[in-house]
């Protein structure tokens, strides 16, 4: 299936921005035995990719960039709503789970509708995007090869006790932490985890790991309750009664 023109802007605009990023990492990791802090480092990483994106993103027709759904300019019909780095605390250890994050919304009847997200994993070589209605795909760039347009798929497991959860929030008998709310979300939606449980995000990521999680066919609630712990956000298979 040929991918939108939208899309294809989307993720023209994300490997541009995060270009610099592969490099940050491989120099964070020669800083991790040195006494010199990786605040400043990391804070200019931050910024250079805040910077890339707007100037790409703002290309657009009638487009404005926000960090926060409450940022809306009613004189625009495409926001572009982002987070320029999630897991910045992994960034700064040299933990490739860290991401750049795009979603397009469109502004109808006062409400912002997410129509594409675009999630970037630099470190890992790997790019994810799911668009309304056409499902959650994979782009995979690994040892000079590079796999294109790879289906996500929730797991089929339905046993509560069997599940392997992505959560700081509580202990399960399979759990996981990975310092990436959009990284756990993202093995929600290709079926290597089958739930996931957080109590912060901020908009971008989580309308991002909604979308990634449904169009995989899973199901995200908020204000949830699982196993006696409660959480903001959770992200399931759609099994477990979730």
């Amino acid at each position: 299936m040929a991918l939108s023109p939208l899309l294809n802007f989307l993720l023209k605009a994300s490997r541009k921005s995060t270009r610099l990023l592969s490099r940050d990492y491989f120099e964070l990791e020669n800083l991790q035995n040195s006494k010199r802090p990786t605040t400043d480092f990391v804070a200019r990483s931050k910024a250079k990719v805040d910077e890339s994106l707007r100037e790409e993103l703002l290309l657009y027709p009638e487009s404005a960039v926000i960090y926060k759904t409450t940022a809306v300019d009613e004189t625009k019909s495409m926001h572009f709503l982002v987070t320029p780095i999630e897991g910045l605390l992994n960034l700064s250890r040299a933990i490739p789970f860290f991401a750049s994050i795009i979603v397009a919304c469109e502004y109808k009847d006062g409400e912002l509708l997410p129509i594409i997200s675009v999630v970037n994993f630099p470190a890992l070589g790997e790019i994810v995007y799911a668009e309304h209605g056409r499902g959650s795909s994979s782009e995979r760039s690994i040892d000079n090869s590079s796999q294109h347009g790879l289906k996500l798929r929730v797991s089929a497991q339905n046993s509560i006790e069997n599940a392997t959860v992505a959560t700081d929030l509580g202990i399960f008998k399979n759990s996981r932490s990975f310092g990436c709310d959009i990284y756990s979300a993202y093995l929600v939606a290709a079926g290597k985890i089958d739930i996931f449980l957080s109590n912060q995000m901020d908009d971008a990521t989580k309308l991002a790991a909604g979308q990634l999680v449904h169009e995989a066919g899973g199901r995200t609630h908020s204000d949830k309750e699982v196993s006696s712990i409660k959480a903001r956000f959770v992200a399931s298979n759609g099994n477990f009664g979730l």
